[in-house]
């Protein structure tokens, strides 16, 4: 999961202890590069993000102090990095430039979750 411009520390926390619970756990990248079991890692971008502090490790409810959270100071760079490298990178904003009219071609069922 990579995370930009999340500069409120009880999204960022909130955020957190999603992947927390979703991922079932903190992810590790294993020797061949992924990540194992399911399991969902995350990069912050570490311009105009909120800092990991004590607000978000306690909105977090404690997910913090269990899961692994890197940095990078070129998102854009990064996510390209990696979709070279075989990723399959997907993206969501609140904010669409052009009203968001573009379409992927994939049709698949969609579900929204709101907490």
């Amino acid at each position: 999961l990579a995370l930009d411009e999340v500069v409120d520390p009880q999204n960022l926390g909130a955020l957190l202890r999603s992947v927390y619970f979703l991922g079932r756990g903190p992810a590790t990248v294993d020797p061949d590069g992924g990540i194992p079991n399911g399991k969902i890692g995350i990069v912050v971008c570490s311009k105009n993000s909120s800092p990991l502090s004590p607000t978000v490790s306690a909105a977090s409810a404690g997910a913090l102090e269990f899961t692994t959270v890197y940095s990078t100071s070129n998102l854009p760079r990064l996510l390209n990095n990696a979709r070279d490298d075989g990723w399959r990178v997907l993206g969501a904003a609140a904010d669409v430039p052009g009203g968001g009219k573009e379409s992927s071609g994939v049709v698949a069922p969609r579900r929204a979750a709101r907490g």
